[in-house]
């Protein structure tokens, strides 16, 4: 993924996604006009780090370039993307619980399940083909611009959007 220097204009967002790789080629397609400042693979790990984290505070485990991400970000996370099953409704609901006890609101983005295409059927270790991500990411990228044209980053809103 880019660093600001690179997109000062980029929104910083949040993304949830289950492998790494496939997490940087979406964070990738959401540029120019969204970077990825804080990435979480694990579901239990992204819960307690979220609040820091939309507060622009890097949790300590993240990596010196993946906190300098965070730290010279233009503003705090606006919004959180949801790209992986595992982060599933119940994640959301419980996400939302976490933030509103911090008096933190931030919209939730997630992706319809029936939208991609993955190699290797329901394989554990499938990886998802770079131009389905892509087209993903693209579809992420115009719910996000509606977003922010209708104030949906304003702090206020923590409504949950389909992409």
């Amino acid at each position: 993924m880019s660093t600001n220097a690179e997109t000062p204009s980029a929104i910083p967002v949040i993304l949830l996604g289950e492998f790494e790789a496939t997490a940087k080629t979406f964070g990738e397609a959401l540029l120019p006009d969204f970077e990825v400042v804080y990435l979480s693979t694990i579901p239990d790990l992204a819960i307690k780090a979220l609040p820091s984290v939309l507060r622009g505070q890097a949790p300590v485990y993240l990596q010196p370039e993946d906190k300098h991400k965070l730290e010279a970000a233009s503003s705090a996370p606006k919004a959180i993307i949801i790209a992986g099953p595992a982060f599933n409704d119940a994640f959301v609901s419980n996400a939302q619980q976490a933030l509103a006890a911090d008096d933190l609101h931030v919209p939730f983005f997630k992706r319809a399940y029936d939208v991609v295409v993955v190699d290797g059927g329901a394989d554990a270790d499938a990886v998802t083909k770079t131009a389905d991500v892509e087209e993903l990411a693209a579809r992420a990228v115009k719910v996000l611009k509606k977003a922010v044209e209708e104030g949906k980053f304003e702090g206020e809103d923590d409504g949950v959007y389909v992409y």
